[in-house]
């Protein structure tokens, strides 16, 4: 192991710790260099739809996302919406020719695997499910964490997460 001090610069003080040096990137400048790119935030998380009524449905309607905007590109043979619940921002591109999803079960691929939504309770959150008749997988328990959670899958079967 490598002893490494760290400068907590909002404390003001020295913090000494072995830590692998190659593993870890603990704050973004040593010694008034910049070590890694600062991103602050997810701005905003682009899906591919097929179908505009299901897709809408399923994120304003059901979900509870306000849409923000629509957009009909002929020129780019789409269109685009914007909805957002919270500081989460979807940016949804209906095309109608792109490719499919593989239908479940499928081996996983590249790419985005799912997104997952912080909930304050799964079981209510599957209650609501339930009413509004959106299919999900039985409760479970995360492996690493313990908190409970949940997938289900927007029209298209992007595998969607609550998580507690």
């Amino acid at each position: 192991m490598i002893l490494i001090s760290l400068v907590c610069q909002q404390e003001n003080h020295l913090i000494k710790t072995n830590l692998p040096a190659v593993s870890r990137q603990i704050f973004s400048t040593y010694q008034g260099k910049e070590k890694s790119m600062k991103l602050d935030t997810i701005h905003h998380i682009a899906i591919i739809g097929h179908d505009y009524a299901k897709t809408r449905e399923f994120y304003v309607d059901k979900l509870g996302f306000e849409q923000l905007d629509e957009h009909h590109r002929p020129d780019k043979q789409d269109i685009l919406f914007n909805v957002r619940k919270g500081n989460l921002t979807l940016e949804i591109f209906i095309k109608e020719e792109a490719p499919k999803r593989p239908a479940l079960p499928h081996p996983e691929h590249t790419g985005l695997r799912h997104l997952a939504f912080r909930v304050t309770n799964v079981e209510e959150t599957l209650a609501e499910f339930d009413r509004l008749k959106i299919p999900h997988t039985e409760l479970r328990y995360d492996d690493f964490d313990g908190r409970k959670m949940a997938f289900f899958f927007d029209p298209d079967g992007l595998p969607l997460e609550i998580h507690e």
